[in-house]
């Protein structure tokens, strides 16, 4: 437990540090309000606390939606130090899962004190979502890392189907996060195109403000932290399924939406319009997918249908986090909504890897089938 709680203060100093930096910024962005120093710990405080999901609340203002890329910086340092804290092989396997357990039990103990104390001074309300994300972050992306159980399903797939199949329990891990991160490029991709075709309307939000310089940093800023939410929308839209935008209004590649939106650069890029030829653009995670697994050595069934099943795992855990308000009325209920993230996510990956390991398949027999002809004449000779 005492290598657990060691690993736990490594990931708060860097935690803890993110969010001062990021608050320090943001207060130097606001400098012209005057804004007393004591600002600055009382945002990070927030903002940590935000990045758990738990709501922010300051006057008539309200923020259930988590700033996602300060939770993943979180899920990534939690992994990472459990990662940190795998058993050695010296550990027997009669004490491999107690040992897990304990270092695991050490890491998240730690960080969730301080998560404790800080709701405490806070005064930050308690919600169900926010409990839920809370786990996610602190026991679910460490015992990831830790690899809790892995080896008891590894061998029961040995004993129940192959050695193949409990080879890629344990080899598969590097494939997932080549999937994951291919989705993120492909949401880079399509929401390039969005901008491309709507900069105009992000410009004009911006020249809106009485100072377009300052409030271009400022919303940099606040839209690179929920940069993760972008991703999942953009994913989702292109895919068909609706995109929750305050109230009663949604919007999808095959449906226009009527109201208002806030005053955002991010928000300004989606077509009011139906847009069905946008929705060809579901292609771009599609293929993104399909390419890892076609030129990947590690890519046999066993490491993709594995791969996939965590890697869509993955994704159902985050869809937890792109969703909920950014401020009174009708932006209380924003973002992209869970089950149509899931439904989306198990399209991408179960049309990619099929395509993948059909791609595969083809340039493994084009390989024979070429090399059988080039012996044929040296045989004959």
């Amino acid at each position: 437990m005492g290598l657990g709680a060691l690993a736990g203060v490594r990931v708060l100093v860097v935690f803890v540090l993110s969010a001062l930096g990021l608050s320090f910024v943001m207060w130097l962005v606001a400098v012209a309000k005057m804004l007393p120093i004591a600002t600055i710990p009382d945002w990070a405080t927030r903002g940590a606390l935000a990045a758990f999901g738990f709501p922010f609340e300051q006057a008539d203002f309200a923020l259930s939606l988590p700033p996602t890329l300060l939770s993943l910086v979180i899920a990534w340092q939690m992994y990472r130090a459990g990662k940190s804290l795998r058993a050695e092989d010296s550990v027997s396997s009669e004490d491999l899962l107690k040992t897990q357990l304990l270092r695991l039990t050490g890491l998240s103990l730690s960080v969730f004190l301080v998560i404790a104390v800080a709701l405490v001074a806070s005064g930050a309300p308690i919600t169900g979502s926010a409990v839920v994300r809370s786990i996610i972050l602190l026991v679910i992306a460490p015992a990831w890392g830790i690899r809790i159980g892995a080896e008891h399903v590894a061998r029961w797939c040995d004993d129940r189907l192959s050695f193949a199949w409990g080879d890629a329990v344990d080899g598969s891990v590097a494939l997932v996060a080549r999937l994951l991160f291919a989705l993120v490029i492909a949401a880079h991709i399509v929401f390039a195109v969005a901008v491309w075709r709507n900069f105009s309307a992000g410009a004009e939000v911006v020249s809106s403000y009485s100072a377009p310089v300052v409030a271009a940093v400022g919303l940099g800023i606040v839209q690179a932290m929920f940069a993760p939410t972008v991703w999942a929308a953009t994913l989702t839209w292109v895919t068909g399924f609706p995109l929750q935008l305050g109230g009663d209004i949604h919007a999808s590649a095959m449906s226009g939406f009527e109201g208002p939106l806030p005053a955002i650069p991010t928000f300004s890029v989606i077509p009011h319009s139906p847009h069905p030829a946008g929705i060809a653009l579901v292609a771009v995670p599609v293929i993104a997918v399909a390419m890892v697994i076609a030129f990947s050595d590690m890519a046999t069934v066993q490491n993709s249908v594995v791969a996939g099943t965590q890697a869509f795992f993955a994704l159902v855990l985050t869809s937890l986090f792109f969703f909920g308000g950014i401020g009174p009325g009708g932006l209380q209920a924003l973002g992209v909504v869970p089950w149509t993230f899931v439904v989306a996510s198990a399209v991408w990956l179960i049309a990619g890897i099929g395509i993948g390991l059909g791609m595969k398949k083809l340039r493994d027999f084009y390989v024979s089938t070429s090399t059988s002809q080039g012996s044929d004449p040296q045989s004959a000779g």
